[in-house]
């Protein structure tokens, strides 16, 4: 979804004007029209401004795969579990999941831009 439509969608359920968004943030509303209409992007500081008043995070508001509390949602409930298992591990054991994590995400890349398969050696 794009940010226009989220800011829109987000300021249409909090059943705000363009021209109440824009007194809460201090934006022009012919400018709020503009972010929705996908015209124009905002700069950082009223990005912020605008997730502030919209009650979430600039991350929801820029980025697909976040809630609107700013956490990245993982959609396999079973990785997710064990997403929850793994911060309960050691420091070293955190840190060599997150070597296996790279090295297969790597690989992912290298068949996406090759076309080939690559196998992993057990």
């Amino acid at each position: 979804m794009s940010l226009g439509k989220k800011i829109k969608d987000l300021r249409n359920e909090l059943g705000l004007s363009q021209e109440k968004l824009g007194k809460q943030t201090g934006i022009h509303p012919t400018h709020i029209g503009k972010y929705e209409a996908n015209k124009t992007i905002p700069s950082a500081d009223k990005l912020k401004k605008i997730a502030e008043a919209l009650e979430v995070t600039t991350d929801y508001l820029l980025f697909d795969n976040v809630s609107k509390g700013g956490r990245i949602e993982i959609n396999d409930p079973e990785l997710l579990e064990k997403f929850s298992l793994i911060d309960g591990l050691n420091e070293k054991n955190r840190e060599a999941l997150k070597c296996v994590i790279d090295a297969i995400i790597l690989k992912g890349k290298i068949e996406g831009l090759t076309g080939q398969k690559m196998e992993i050696a057990k």
